[in-house]
């Protein structure tokens, strides 16, 4: 009786430990308070470090954001590359971000000469060996056209491409096996269905001004990737939510969106979609929005932060969970 009386002590204690552990760890995670829709609305939160009335201490974005608007305010300031900070916490190289999706039934008909001017561009834009892929914004559009189409120019993408800070990779740089295991760390399991049969293609780099394919991509970084087609009728710029909806009504070719959500939507809708390749794997900065007051990230920061449950929401509670 007296033993048995001793191991109920010792298994309450246990339980105790243990839940106390448990919520130890909740209470010390960080978490974003705010969200908005696109990245672009971390611009105007970074500018007048407010939400909703709300004062922000911290916001997460990324590139062209970041630069831009640092370049016109000196009150703020870049304190974690996020990229770096999750990679040194798990023992990777950066985290899945845009990637490139096929219509499925488009899969086994494409025209490769498509890929092979993606592999072009992304070449250039990782290793930045000509800065051609840059260039290209600047012989097609004006100034104001830049700036209103784009959300940038090119005199400000040159000066953030040349340290490749928007986090591009080469085609199909990243291997299956290998994105599979990158997910796992988001508590996703990929299935080999979401891969189009073009993924790892060893197609041969070619630069091309014809596409035949309509692509629906959002402003920003991305674009960048197919810089040379951007004046092309069959291109389309536009918000997060217009190309999440053609997981349902599969009207475009061809997606760029975040490869998490892209695959979600995807197999929700009977893969809908395949995945071709990543395009970049990692562009996330934390930025302080006073930089000479005397405050530190902790659980009782105000954050804001973009695409919530998505992957910048994703990869920030991961570094601080």
């Amino acid at each position: 009786m007296i033993n048995l009386i001793k191991k109920t002590r010792i298994f309450f204690l246990i339980n105790i430990l243990f839940f106390t552990s448990c919520n130890k760890e909740t209470v010390n995670a960080i978490y974003p308070k705010y969200y908005g829709k696109s990245v672009l609305e971390t611009a105007i939160v970074l500018n007048s470090g407010y939400f909703q009335n709300e004062k922000i201490d911290f916001v997460i974005s990324s590139e062209p954001v970041v630069t831009k608007t640092l370049s016109n305010n000196s009150n703020l300031e870049v304190i974690e590359n996020l990229t770096d900070k999750f990679s040194n916490k798990y023992n990777t190289n950066g985290f899945p971000q845009a990637g490139l999706f096929i219509r499925s039934d488009l899969d086994n008909n494409l025209d490769t000469t498509f890929l092979a001017n993606l592999k072009f561009n992304l070449y250039d834009l990782k290793n930045n060996s000509s800065l051609n892929t840059v260039e290209n914004i600047n012989n097609l559009f004006s100034i104001q056209e830049q700036n209103q189409q784009l959300g940038y120019n090119y005199e400000l993408i040159k000066s953030i491409q040349k340290n490749n800070r928007f986090g591009f990779i080469e085609f199909n740089e990243i291997k299956k096996e290998k994105l599979i295991l990158d997910f796992k760390l988001f508590d996703i399991d990929m299935d080999h269905n979401i891969f189009s049969k073009h993924y790892e293609d060893d197609v041969a780099a070619k630069e091309t001004n014809r596409l035949q394919y309509s692509v629906y991509l959002p402003s920003g970084a991305p674009t960048l990737a197919f810089s040379n087609l951007l004046k092309n009728e069959n291109v389309n710029i536009t918000t997060s939510s217009m190309i999440s909806s053609n997981f349902s009504n599969k009207s475009a070719d061809f997606l760029i969106i975040d490869a998490v959500t892209g695959y979600k939507l995807s197999k929700a809708n009977s893969y809908s979609y395949k995945l071709v390749s990543m395009l970049t794997y990692g562009n996330l900065f934390l930025i302080k929005t006073r930089k000479n007051e005397n405050y530190n990230l902790d659980q009782n920061s105000n954050i804001f932060s973009f695409g919530e449950n998505m992957i910048p929401d994703m990869v920030f509670k991961k570094i601080y969970e």
